[in-house]
């Protein structure tokens, strides 16, 4: 049995709901869904905007039992994404988390 169940997060392109990080899907088809809050998207102040949403889904993600384990951020001159992995306890109560 594993000792960890990992998450991953990531945020790309913006859509019809803004810039905002969401959780990666199995199914390339369904999107996952939001972590943290969403803003409409900034060409300038991207970066600055990218780190406080993450701000909120890194909040989100405590709560939940989540830690973090690595981040990335890229792209500052064409397209601006970032990517972040997180784990916890394999087995964590969820009746723990609000």
């Amino acid at each position: 049995m594993a000792d960890w169940e990992y998450a991953t997060i990531v945020m790309g392109t913006p859509d019809n709901k803004g810039r905002r990080w969401m959780f990666t899907s199995p199914d390339p088809n369904t999107p996952g869904a939001q972590v943290g809050a969403a803003e409409k998207p900034r060409f300038i102040g991207r970066l600055w905007q990218g780190t406080r949403l993450f701000e909120t889904a890194l909040k989100e993600m405590d709560d939940r039992g989540w830690e973090l384990v690595s981040h990335s951020f890229s792209g500052l001159i064409f397209a601006f994404y970032g990517i972040a992995v997180f784990r916890r306890p394999a087995g964590y109560n969820q009746k723990q988390t609000p």
